[in-house]
Protein backbone atom coordinates (compact mmCIF):
# COMPACT_ATOMS: atom_id res chain seq x y z
CA UNK A 1 0.00 0.00 0.00
CA UNK A 2 1.29 3.35 -0.50
CA UNK A 3 2.09 5.59 2.49
CA UNK A 4 -0.68 7.63 4.22
CA UNK A 5 0.81 11.09 5.49
CA UNK A 6 -0.45 13.85 6.98
CA UNK A 7 -0.75 17.29 5.80
CA UNK A 8 2.06 18.63 8.18
CA UNK A 9 4.00 16.09 6.35
CA UNK A 10 3.70 17.97 3.25
CA UNK A 11 3.88 21.80 4.91
CA UNK A 12 6.88 21.20 7.43
CA UNK A 13 7.43 24.61 8.07
CA UNK A 14 5.59 26.53 5.09
CA UNK A 15 2.48 26.97 7.58
CA UNK A 16 2.39 30.62 7.39
CA UNK A 17 2.19 30.41 3.48
CA UNK A 18 -0.47 27.92 3.57
CA UNK A 19 -1.88 29.62 6.05
CA UNK A 20 -2.18 33.21 3.23
CA UNK A 21 -3.58 30.48 0.97
CA UNK A 22 -5.90 29.24 2.81
CA UNK A 23 -7.21 32.81 4.17
CA UNK A 24 -7.23 34.00 0.15
CA UNK A 25 -9.70 30.96 -0.61
CA UNK A 26 -12.03 31.26 2.32
CA UNK A 27 -12.35 35.02 1.49
CA UNK A 28 -13.28 34.08 -2.51
CA UNK A 29 -16.08 31.86 -1.20
CA UNK A 30 -17.57 34.50 1.20
CA UNK A 31 -17.26 36.80 -2.14
CA UNK A 32 -18.93 33.82 -4.48
CA UNK A 33 -21.92 33.20 -5.67
CA UNK A 34 -24.70 30.86 -4.68
CA UNK A 35 -23.38 27.21 -5.52
CA UNK A 36 -27.11 25.20 -4.49
CA UNK A 37 -29.43 25.70 -7.26
CA UNK A 38 -31.38 22.63 -7.26
CA UNK A 39 -33.26 23.88 -10.13
CA UNK A 40 -30.35 23.79 -12.00
CA UNK A 41 -28.84 20.22 -11.06
CA UNK A 42 -32.27 19.17 -11.97
CA UNK A 43 -32.22 20.54 -15.54
CA UNK A 44 -28.45 19.33 -15.94
CA UNK A 45 -26.89 16.10 -17.50
CA UNK A 46 -26.10 14.11 -14.63
CA UNK A 47 -26.77 17.04 -11.93
CA UNK A 48 -23.14 18.21 -12.12
CA UNK A 49 -22.41 15.13 -9.90
CA UNK A 50 -23.67 15.77 -7.14
CA UNK A 51 -26.23 13.28 -5.03
CA UNK A 52 -29.03 14.79 -3.15
CA UNK A 53 -27.62 14.52 0.33
CA UNK A 54 -25.17 16.32 -1.00
CA UNK A 55 -26.53 19.74 -2.11
CA UNK A 56 -26.78 21.42 1.65
CA UNK A 57 -22.45 21.08 1.57
CA UNK A 58 -22.38 23.55 -1.37
CA UNK A 59 -22.06 26.45 0.45
CA UNK A 60 -20.36 25.14 2.94
CA UNK A 61 -17.13 27.36 3.91
CA UNK A 62 -14.92 25.04 5.63
CA UNK A 63 -12.21 26.28 8.54
CA UNK A 64 -10.14 23.05 7.63
CA UNK A 65 -8.07 23.06 4.87
CA UNK A 66 -9.42 21.22 1.64
CA UNK A 67 -7.54 20.06 -1.36
CA UNK A 68 -8.14 23.41 -3.34
CA UNK A 69 -5.91 24.66 -0.67
CA UNK A 70 -3.38 21.62 -1.14
CA UNK A 71 -3.08 22.43 -4.66
CA UNK A 72 -2.54 25.78 -4.61
CA UNK A 73 0.24 25.16 -1.86
CA UNK A 74 2.32 22.70 -4.55
CA UNK A 75 1.20 24.57 -7.87
CA UNK A 76 3.20 27.57 -5.56
CA UNK A 77 6.62 25.40 -5.34
CA UNK A 78 6.63 25.28 -9.62
CA UNK A 79 9.25 27.28 -11.60
CA UNK A 80 6.64 28.10 -14.15
CA UNK A 81 3.61 29.73 -15.67
CA UNK A 82 0.80 27.73 -14.15
CA UNK A 83 -0.74 25.52 -16.79
CA UNK A 84 -3.65 24.21 -15.58
CA UNK A 85 -6.11 21.31 -16.04
CA UNK A 86 -8.73 20.39 -13.86
CA UNK A 87 -10.75 17.08 -14.94
CA UNK A 88 -14.60 16.28 -13.44
CA UNK A 89 -15.18 20.34 -12.69
CA UNK A 90 -19.18 19.90 -10.90
CA UNK A 91 -20.36 23.31 -10.17
CA UNK A 92 -17.04 24.57 -10.23
CA UNK A 93 -16.29 25.74 -6.80
CA UNK A 94 -13.07 24.21 -6.94
CA UNK A 95 -11.81 26.03 -10.35
CA UNK A 96 -13.12 28.87 -9.18
CA UNK A 97 -11.18 29.53 -6.16
CA UNK A 98 -7.64 28.81 -8.24
CA UNK A 99 -9.04 30.95 -11.12
CA UNK A 100 -9.82 33.59 -8.34
CA UNK A 101 -5.68 32.67 -6.52
CA UNK A 102 -3.93 32.32 -10.02
CA UNK A 103 -2.58 35.54 -12.71
CA UNK A 104 -1.78 35.19 -16.16
CA UNK A 105 -2.47 31.43 -16.06
CA UNK A 106 -3.65 29.14 -18.33
CA UNK A 107 -6.39 27.01 -17.34
CA UNK A 108 -8.60 24.49 -18.90
CA UNK A 109 -12.00 22.45 -17.49
CA UNK A 110 -13.38 19.57 -18.53
CA UNK A 111 -16.57 17.87 -17.56
CA UNK A 112 -19.43 16.76 -19.35
CA UNK A 113 -21.67 19.55 -17.98
CA UNK A 114 -22.16 22.84 -19.40
CA UNK A 115 -21.02 25.29 -17.30
CA UNK A 116 -22.80 26.23 -14.64
CA UNK A 117 -24.44 29.52 -13.92
CA UNK A 118 -22.36 30.26 -10.46
CA UNK A 119 -19.29 29.70 -12.40
CA UNK A 120 -20.19 32.03 -14.75
CA UNK A 121 -20.99 34.58 -12.07
CA UNK A 122 -17.88 34.09 -9.84
CA UNK A 123 -15.79 34.51 -12.74
CA UNK A 124 -17.24 37.33 -14.43
CA UNK A 125 -17.90 35.62 -18.23
CA UNK A 126 -19.00 38.04 -20.19
CA UNK A 127 -22.23 37.72 -21.45
CA UNK A 128 -22.24 37.32 -24.79
CA UNK A 129 -19.66 34.83 -24.81
CA UNK A 130 -21.14 31.66 -25.65
CA UNK A 131 -19.59 28.21 -26.16
CA UNK A 132 -18.44 26.90 -29.56
CA UNK A 133 -19.75 23.32 -30.65
CA UNK A 134 -17.25 21.30 -32.01
CA UNK A 135 -17.19 16.87 -32.73
CA UNK A 136 -20.34 14.64 -33.71
CA UNK A 137 -22.89 14.68 -31.10
CA UNK A 138 -23.29 11.37 -28.71
CA UNK A 139 -25.82 9.61 -27.31
CA UNK A 140 -26.21 8.44 -23.82
CA UNK A 141 -28.11 5.49 -23.17
CA UNK A 142 -28.93 5.28 -19.17
CA UNK A 143 -32.46 5.17 -18.05
CA UNK A 144 -35.77 5.61 -20.47
CA UNK A 145 -34.79 8.77 -21.82
CA UNK A 146 -31.67 9.13 -23.93
CA UNK A 147 -29.18 12.04 -23.03
CA UNK A 148 -27.77 13.69 -26.29
CA UNK A 149 -24.28 15.99 -25.65
CA UNK A 150 -22.71 17.94 -28.59
CA UNK A 151 -19.19 18.99 -27.58
CA UNK A 152 -18.33 22.80 -26.87
CA UNK A 153 -15.92 25.03 -25.89
CA UNK A 154 -16.16 28.47 -23.86
CA UNK A 155 -13.03 30.62 -23.78
CA UNK A 156 -12.54 34.25 -21.80
CA UNK A 157 -10.13 35.89 -19.92
CA UNK A 158 -10.52 35.63 -15.96
CA UNK A 159 -10.24 38.85 -13.44
CA UNK A 160 -6.77 38.18 -12.90
CA UNK A 161 -5.96 37.89 -16.87
CA UNK A 162 -5.75 33.81 -16.82
CA UNK A 163 -6.90 32.57 -20.43
CA UNK A 164 -9.42 29.95 -19.52
CA UNK A 165 -11.60 27.13 -21.45
CA UNK A 166 -13.97 25.14 -20.22
CA UNK A 167 -14.64 22.31 -22.69
CA UNK A 168 -18.48 20.29 -21.55
CA UNK A 169 -17.50 17.18 -22.94
CA UNK A 170 -17.36 13.55 -22.26
CA UNK A 171 -13.76 12.74 -21.07
CA UNK A 172 -13.74 9.28 -22.96
CA UNK A 173 -14.20 11.01 -26.10
CA UNK A 174 -10.74 10.85 -27.64
CA UNK A 175 -11.16 14.32 -29.94
CA UNK A 176 -10.98 16.06 -26.97
CA UNK A 177 -7.36 15.52 -25.63
CA UNK A 178 -6.19 16.24 -29.09
CA UNK A 179 -7.68 19.93 -28.91
CA UNK A 180 -5.73 19.81 -25.41
CA UNK A 181 -2.87 19.20 -27.09
CA UNK A 182 -1.31 22.92 -27.95
CA UNK A 183 -0.01 23.06 -24.55
CA UNK A 184 1.80 20.85 -21.69
CA UNK A 185 0.16 21.18 -17.93
CA UNK A 186 1.89 21.65 -15.00
CA UNK A 187 -0.73 21.15 -12.64
CA UNK A 188 -3.90 18.22 -13.01
CA UNK A 189 -6.60 17.87 -11.03
CA UNK A 190 -8.73 15.04 -11.77
CA UNK A 191 -11.95 14.21 -10.36
CA UNK A 192 -13.83 12.48 -12.85
CA UNK A 193 -15.21 8.91 -12.63
CA UNK A 194 -13.17 7.30 -9.47
CA UNK A 195 -11.97 3.82 -11.43
CA UNK A 196 -9.01 2.52 -12.13
CA UNK A 197 -9.32 2.25 -15.66
CA UNK A 198 -10.58 5.58 -15.57
CA UNK A 199 -7.52 7.21 -14.27
CA UNK A 200 -5.56 4.94 -16.43
CA UNK A 201 -7.16 6.23 -19.45
CA UNK A 202 -6.78 9.83 -18.36
CA UNK A 203 -2.55 8.99 -18.02
CA UNK A 204 -2.48 7.19 -21.05
CA UNK A 205 -4.47 10.39 -22.66
CA UNK A 206 -2.32 12.83 -21.10
CA UNK A 207 0.99 10.73 -22.27
CA UNK A 208 -0.18 10.16 -25.77
CA UNK A 209 -0.85 13.82 -26.42
CA UNK A 210 2.39 14.72 -24.79
CA UNK A 211 0.21 16.98 -22.38
CA UNK A 212 2.42 16.77 -19.01
CA UNK A 213 5.22 19.08 -18.86
CA UNK A 214 8.24 16.57 -18.38
CA UNK A 215 10.06 18.85 -16.07
CA UNK A 216 7.87 19.49 -13.23
CA UNK A 217 4.41 18.48 -12.37
CA UNK A 218 1.65 17.97 -9.47
CA UNK A 219 -0.88 15.72 -10.68
CA UNK A 220 -3.41 14.61 -8.24
CA UNK A 221 -6.50 12.55 -8.35
CA UNK A 222 -9.49 12.71 -6.04
CA UNK A 223 -11.33 9.96 -4.16
CA UNK A 224 -8.50 7.18 -4.44
CA UNK A 225 -10.00 3.88 -3.09
CA UNK A 226 -7.97 0.80 -2.11
CA UNK A 227 -8.92 -0.59 -5.77
CA UNK A 228 -7.33 2.65 -7.31
CA UNK A 229 -4.35 2.62 -5.33
CA UNK A 230 -2.71 0.18 -7.75
CA UNK A 231 -3.20 2.37 -10.74
CA UNK A 232 -1.45 4.92 -8.50
CA UNK A 233 1.50 3.03 -8.26
CA UNK A 234 1.28 2.28 -11.96
CA UNK A 235 1.23 6.02 -13.18
CA UNK A 236 4.13 6.95 -11.34
CA UNK A 237 6.15 4.46 -12.31
CA UNK A 238 5.05 4.46 -15.43
CA UNK A 239 6.16 8.49 -15.88
CA UNK A 240 9.93 7.74 -14.46
CA UNK A 241 10.47 4.98 -17.42
CA UNK A 242 8.84 7.36 -19.90
CA UNK A 243 10.51 10.46 -19.18
CA UNK A 244 13.68 9.07 -17.61
CA UNK A 245 12.79 11.07 -14.34
CA UNK A 246 14.93 9.26 -11.51
CA UNK A 247 12.37 10.64 -8.84
CA UNK A 248 8.77 10.70 -8.77
CA UNK A 249 6.97 11.47 -5.49
CA UNK A 250 3.71 9.87 -4.42
CA UNK A 251 1.74 9.80 -1.52
CA UNK A 252 -2.52 9.49 -0.36
CA UNK A 253 -3.43 12.05 1.57
CA UNK A 254 -7.07 12.36 3.87
CA UNK A 255 -8.42 16.08 3.06
CA UNK A 256 -11.71 17.79 2.89
CA UNK A 257 -12.79 18.70 -0.70
CA UNK A 258 -14.39 21.45 -1.84
CA UNK A 259 -18.46 20.86 -0.16
CA UNK A 260 -16.37 20.51 3.34
CA UNK A 261 -18.15 18.92 6.84
CA UNK A 262 -17.27 18.81 10.00
CA UNK A 263 -13.76 17.52 11.07
CA UNK A 264 -13.75 13.62 9.94
CA UNK A 265 -16.50 13.63 7.86
CA UNK A 266 -16.56 14.59 4.12
CA UNK A 267 -12.35 13.70 3.84
CA UNK A 268 -11.04 12.48 0.66
CA UNK A 269 -8.21 10.29 -0.03
CA UNK A 270 -6.46 12.15 -2.63
CA UNK A 271 -3.50 10.93 -4.66
CA UNK A 272 -0.25 12.75 -5.52
CA UNK A 273 2.39 12.51 -7.67
CA UNK A 274 4.77 15.67 -7.70
CA UNK A 275 8.46 16.34 -10.01
CA UNK A 276 10.15 19.23 -8.67
CA UNK A 277 13.28 21.01 -10.08
CA UNK A 278 14.04 21.72 -6.43
CA UNK A 279 13.10 19.59 -2.92
CA UNK A 280 10.34 16.86 -3.18
CA UNK A 281 6.38 16.64 -1.78
CA UNK A 282 7.53 14.76 1.88
CA UNK A 283 8.84 18.11 3.57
Amino acid sequence: MLPLRKLEDIIGADGDRFDEIKKRNRDALRDGPDWCRPEELKKSFWRYGVGAPSEPGLNVIPDEATYCDLVQYLAGRLTKKINYLEIGVSVGKSVFQHARAWSDAHMAAVDIEEISSPLREGLGVPADAQPEPWGIVQIFHQGKNPKVKCPSTLRWNTPLNSEFLYHSVDKFKEDLWKRLGDRQFNVVFSDAFHQPESILHEFAALVNNDLIDRDEFVLIWDDITENMEGALRQIASALGTLYGINRVDTALLPILGTYGGPTGKGVHRIGVITKYREGKLIA
